[in-house]
């Protein structure tokens, strides 16, 4: 079908273009953690584009349901990194790449960590692609979209815990496994009101 190599030669083309364009911020700022919150852009990018080519032979409640899904996934996730490491320094992981990067570290990074992306994200998001010219009984479409709620839930309930654990200050030095869920049996009080922490998770 010629619309769904169509699709992919697109799709790869627009995630190359948009993790280029976040190697250059990352450049710019001296920060290439910047590329995670890329990462969830570039699936909602790539279920757009899809989106388009596959206008014709596609189901059109089928895939408007598989845009929706992962634009919202996306979306939030790469919200949510944006606002966690807004005030961070760089990613330890990637200072201790590009601390031992052959050559260039830019052109290091470019290659091992912004295009090795890029195609990661391509490649994952196959079944989205593929979904876009489908076709099947109607009610596949919402069994699909409630599991895609109760995935989504667990996701945003988990990052919640998570960030209302490093915020309080009961749990500093403490790893995640450690305190798993200990925020709730911690009171709020003046102090942990004033440092952020005490969230009801």
């Amino acid at each position: 079908m010629a619309e769904f190599w169509l699709t992919l030669a697109a799709t790869a083309g627009a995630v190359v273009a948009l993790l280029l364009a976040a190697f250059g911020i990352g450049v710019r700022i001296g920060r290439f953690n910047v590329v995670d919150v890329f990462w969830g852009l570039g699936f909602a990018l790539i279920a757009a584009v899809a989106f388009a080519v596959s206008a014709g032979p596609g189901d059109p409640l089928r895939r408007a349901a598989l845009l929706a899904a992962t634009v919202i996934w996306g979306v939030r996730l790469a919200s949510y990194i944006g606002t966690r490491s807004r005030r961070a320094g760089e990613d330890p992981r990637y200072t201790d790449m590009l601390a031992k990067a052959p050559g260039g570290r830019n052109a290091y990074a470019l290659r091992k960590i912004f295009l090795l992306q890029a195609a990661l994200i391509w490649l994952i998001s196959a079944p989205v692609q593929a979904g876009m010219f489908q076709r099947g009984p109607a009610w596949t479409i919402p069994a699909g979209l409630a599991i895609w709620t109760v995935g989504l839930s667990f996701e945003a309930t988990g990052d919640r815990q998570l960030a209302c654990f490093k915020a309080d200050p009961r749990t500093a030095g403490r790893s995640w496994t450690q305190g798993c869920g200990g925020t709730r049996a911690i009171p709020t009080t003046s102090a942990t009101r004033a440092s952020g922490g005490g969230c009801s998770c």
